[in-house]
């Protein structure tokens, strides 16, 4: 058996398991808080609407649900609201292969870029994240094919790509800036910059329009929505610390961390004329995005991203990381390093399995439960008795659910009304 239908098998196995952990979870889970959020005020009813949650509205993943709820008899349907991120899940597995394909280390990175569990909880949600993984995850490969083979129309794709993920979630706003910049600075020292533009009128007439317009509704988004979440700490809680932490090495602590990134720096400084500088190598990518979140942060008024909208970065993080690596050929360290991220990786993800919840919802998956149970037996969900405020949201999805579908009142009138004022006035 050749070297690449091992590589072939093992990466179908385990593309085969994350996806269907996913499949599953989306059968299972209840709606939660935030797609409750997304289809009752942008999908399906008007009465919900809120400026002031716009944030939730993630075109890309609003625009698909609203497509494939026209199906009849699919509304309230929780898979069918979140097959629209399974598809793209199977995007984010096709990009991770084809990706890993053009580093020596693929095994290394198919199993990290495949086994991070908040990428494979978000598959399983109808949200926007998720998506703009996948798209991002294109974009870096059709930018390491520029880097490796000057096909111009490479680079058309990954930076139009790029842009689409913005459409996804306006965060990637700023992964499209870095590796806009960064072309045209390669672009520059290569002399190409003025016969690019010259040649490509049209791509770039587009790619300046597309991305105006996205920014110009980020801008609404941001200065309209009351509820956005921002990391407000420090630029290594928020940018260092916190992803490492929301990718799943919670064990880690920042003194740990600290201790490691100064290992990595001595390492660095101790084999410094050993580092080979390719032109295809990024690892520096992600200094660039530190740079520009400090930029966005000490310069405009804009906080540093939190949580879930690192999700669209973890790629970068993982390639960077692997392109410095990269730097060091043939290093021993190096590659002890590589096996034991890659083994926590496995770790951390079986550590973490469920597919019952996602863990910053894990609440919400009990008002499908108790939604079921009331109506089999002919009961209603009582506001202050059964639910808490947070489930607010999940529990008018499933009101209006056995309303239209089964012209059963899950709740009493009087009760649904006072939840919708409730959301409604909410501060």
């Amino acid at each position: 058996m050749t070297k690449e239908k091992r590589f072939n098998i093992y990466f179908i196995c385990i593309s085969l398991f994350v996806f269907i952990i996913a499949v599953i979870r989306s059968f299972k889970m209840g709606i939660t808080y935030d797609e409750a959020i997304t289809y009752l005020n942008f999908v399906n009813h008007n009465e919900f609407a809120r400026l002031d949650i716009i944030a939730n509205n993630h075109l890309l993943n609003t625009f698909l649900i609203k497509l494939i709820t026209y199906i009849p008899n699919t509304e309230f349907n929780e898979f069918i609201i979140r097959l629209p991120n399974l598809i793209f899940y199977i995007i984010y597995i096709i990009y991770t292969y084809r990706l890993s394909k053009l580093y020596k280390q693929k095994y290394s990175i198919a199993t990290i870029l495949l086994l991070n569990y908040s990428i494979n909880e978000f598959a399983s949600l109808a949200r926007g994240y998720l998506m703009a993984a996948a798209i991002v995850l294109a974009g870096i490969y059709y930018y390491k094919k520029w880097l490796l083979e000057e096909n111009k129309k490479d680079l058309i794709k990954a930076l139009f790509v790029f842009l689409f993920s913005c459409i996804a979630n306006t965060i990637t706003l700023i992964i499209f800036g870095c590796f806009l910049i960064d072309a045209i600075i390669r672009l520059i020292q290569q002399k190409k910059l003025l016969d690019f533009v010259k040649n490509n009128k049209i791509v770039v007439t587009l790619l300046l329009i597309f991305s105006y317009l996205i920014l110009i509704y980020h801008l609404f988004v941001c200065f309209n929505d009351k509820y956005l979440l921002y990391c407000k700490d420090n630029f290594f809680d928020c940018i260092i610390y916190s992803p490492i932490r929301y990718y799943g090495l919670s064990f880690i602590n920042p003194i740990i961390l600290v201790l490691i990134i100064l290992i990595f720096i001595s390492f660095i400084c101790i084999n410094i004329k050993k580092i080979k500088f390719k032109k295809n190598n990024q690892f520096y990518m992600i200094l660039f995005l530190f740079f520009i979140f400090i930029i966005l942060k000490y310069i405009f008024p804009f906080e540093f991203p939190n949580g879930r909208a690192l999700i669209p970065f973890y790629s970068i993080y993982v390639i960077s990381l692997f392109d410095f690596f990269n730097l060091l050929n043939n290093n021993k360290l190096i590659k002890i390093t590589i096996f034991l991220i890659t083994i926590i990786s496995i770790i951390s993800f079986a550590k973490n399995l469920n597919i019952n919840y996602v863990r910053e919802w894990k609440d919400d998956r009990k008002i499908k439960q108790l939604a079921e149970t009331k109506y089999k037996n002919n009961k209603k969900i009582f506001l202050h008795k059964d639910i808490k405020e947070k489930q607010i949201s999940s529990t008018i999805f499933y009101y209006s659910k056995y309303k239209k579908l089964y012209s059963y009142q899950l709740m009493d009138e009087n009760e649904y009304v006072h939840m919708l004022l409730t959301t409604k006035t909410k501060k």
